[in-house]
């Protein structure tokens, strides 16, 4: 469906305007949300991944020196 913007006009376009820019402006800050979210999630599952290997080599440098003493 293909409208131009006089038919728009006459179907009262312009009498909810308003209200489709608030719903645009919404939608675009629920994106941001949502990209910010992806954002944190993807850098704690890197986080988490590097803490995994200190906490790897923390136990083997805990094995060594045990051996040590």
């Amino acid at each position: 469906m293909h409208s131009s913007i006089h038919e728009l006009v006459e179907l009262g376009i312009m009498e909810i305007l308003e209200e489709i820019n608030d719903i645009s402006d919404c939608a675009s800050r629920e994106k941001k949300l949502e990209d910010a979210i992806q954002k944190m999630k993807d850098d704690t599952n890197k986080m988490d991944k590097k803490l995994k290997k200190l906490n790897s080599i923390n136990n083997t440098l805990g094995a060594v020196i045990d051996e040590l003493d």
